[in-house]
């Protein structure tokens, strides 16, 4: 009996060792930062020090990095890097080791090179119910600490393998992480000498930024060379406090859209689609991304508080396809201006903007309008009348061989300059995306991809996903899905790449900066270095 429980409990710790040991495993799909993700502007819930950067754990954007040499934001840490998710509570680095910790959504998670390569260990079997229920972490010279509501959690710093639980620690030297908003009374931190740039207020429970909007402080440190400070904020920002120019400055690395679903260039990218807040903002980047600025609706009288769907830069003015409206910003006066049924703008997302002569040609699946760009009055033209009278649905609306092309319920139709209008396709397979690339017109309907009229690709090549957006270089044809993003080989005619990770859901827009790929998806912007 007793050689049986012993056996018995052999295979106990056997099975536990195994389990602690899968948990912990790395996944090594992802080694370098050749996917980066730019998501909405989140919470910054937490900040950590290590020896090259500042990180900051995001409710959406991962695990941010501020350079501390460069004094400029690096590639964020996040599911492109093999993390468990994008909603981080709080980041850790151990000094001893040379670790990152963090908590997430439903992991502990660490990484011994800080960047990719993470383990990750399921909250529960360290009897943590979520990422709530941790209110800190730290680390002394032999093990990593969990504070919890419950009690403190005592792991093993290299490996992470559970050693305790205690009602206090058995350790003197321990060093925790920042002071977070669980006892972070700004009070005790004098910031009266310094001075608050972009007119942001700074109060003792939070910030009031330029528009009077206020936002709740959620943690601080100081760094270890006393030089700057940071406090993180619930909306997104970071204010870095300067001791050498007393100075407190609000910093950000994301965008203004939850699903961005159009990007315009001209000297920046402008950047737009639906946010989940009630402002409604237009993202400026610069081409390495490292610029960041913001127009947001609660800054311009005219700006209307609308979620945005397709956009077209001309001369000065960038325009914005918004619900049952457009949205014109002129960049020279920095002016907004928004027009919308007086103009015979249809109702519904406005998802296409085009420009042919001194018109604007803009749809939704409701009708086409027509607006002249100089003296914005509305045109009357044709094709809104041809798409009126006979009831047709326009899924898509392209400019091609100097022509408005767009693909309806009852076929694919033309407007000439004359006004003339006429049938292009009549097949009963529904065209539901017109794409002018290399000045050749692409098509896609149920059966596949078309180039001029001719099929090139069968839709089971690409497993019969619904495609968004096609891109076009060298031969190479990126195809933008609800499912992944694939690369086929025109001249081999094969799937040459196919990629179908989590965070690559519903790719809307495809756009090429240099060597970078960017895809405009359900998870954020995502920038790919082919």
């Amino acid at each position: 009996m007793v050689k049986k429980v012993a056996r018995n409990f052999k295979i106990f710790l056997i099975l536990i060792f195994a389990s602690n040991f899968l948990e912990g495993q790395v996944d090594r799909r992802f080694n370098t930062f050749d996917w980066q993700i730019l998501g909405e502007n989140q919470s910054i819930n937490s900040v950590t020090e290590g020896y090259q950067f500042f990180y900051f754990a995001s409710s959406g954007n991962g695990i941010l990095r501020f350079n501390k040499f460069s004094r400029s934001f690096d590639i964020n840490i996040s599911q492109a890097q093999g993390l468990k998710s994008e909603i981080i509570e709080h980041v850790y680095f151990d000094e001893y080791t040379g670790i990152l910790w963090s908590v997430g959504n439903k992991s502990l998670e660490f990484s011994q090179t800080r960047d990719g390569n993470w383990s990750n260990i399921d909250l529960g079997s360290l009897s943590i119910k979520n990422y709530e229920d941790v209110i800190d972490i730290g680390s002394s010279k032999n093990f990593l600490w969990i504070k919890t509501y419950q009690g403190y959690i005592k792991l093993d710093h290299i490996s992470g393998s559970f050693l305790g639980v205690s009602s206090f620690p058995d350790d003197d030297d321990i060093f925790w992480g920042d002071i977070s908003k669980n006892n972070l009374i700004l009070a005790n931190l004098d910031f009266s000498d310094y001075y608050v740039t972009d007119n942001w207020f700074l109060s003792q429970k939070g910030v009031n930024d330029d528009q009077g909007l206020f936002s709740n402080f959620t943690s601080f440190l100081s760094s270890k060379d006393g030089n700057l400070s940071w406090l993180t904020l619930d909306n997104g920002y970071m204010m870095i406090v300067e001791e050498f120019s007393k100075t407190i400055s609000p910093v950000t690395s994301g965008i203004g859209s939850a699903i961005p679903t159009t990007i315009s260039s001209q000297d920046y990218r402008w950047v737009a689609g639906i946010s989940s807040n009630k402002t409604k903002v237009i993202t400026k980047l610069d081409n390495d991304f490292n610029e960041i600025s913001f127009l947001k609706s609660s800054e311009y009288s005219n700006f209307s508080n609308s979620n945005i769907f397709s956009s077209l830069i001309i001369e000065d003015e960038i325009w914005f396809g918004g619900n049952g409206l457009v949205i014109i910003y002129n960049k020279k006066k920095d002016f907004f201006r928004t027009m919308g049924f007086e103009k015979g703008v249809p109702q519904g997302r406005i998802r296409y903007l085009k420009v042919m002569g001194d018109n604007i040609y803009l749809s939704s699946i409701n009708g086409v309008a027509v607006i002249n760009y100089k003296t914005k009055e509305k045109v009357f033209s044709p094709i809104s009348n041809f798409v009126f009278s006979r009831n047709l649905v326009v899924r898509s609306l392209e400019l091609h061989d100097n022509k408005i092309k767009f693909a309806t319920n009852s076929g694919i139709f033309e407007l000439s300059n004359d006004n003339s209008i006429g049938i292009i396709d009549r097949n009963r397979n529904y065209t539901y995306l017109l794409k002018t690339l290399e000045s050749n017109l692409y098509s896609v309907n149920d059966t596949g991809i078309l180039l001029n009229g001719n099929k090139i690709i069968n839709s089971a090549q690409y497993f019969n996903y619904e495609v968004n957006d096609l891109f076009v270089e060298n031969n190479i044809i990126y195809i933008g899905t609800n499912n992944a993003l694939i690369v086929y080989n025109l001249s081999e005619n094969f799937v040459q790449n196919m990629y179908e990770f989590s965070f690559l859901k519903k790719i809307m827009k495809i756009d090429k900066i240099d060597e970078f790929l960017i895809l405009l998806t359900s998870k954020g912007l995502v920038k790919f270095r082919l």
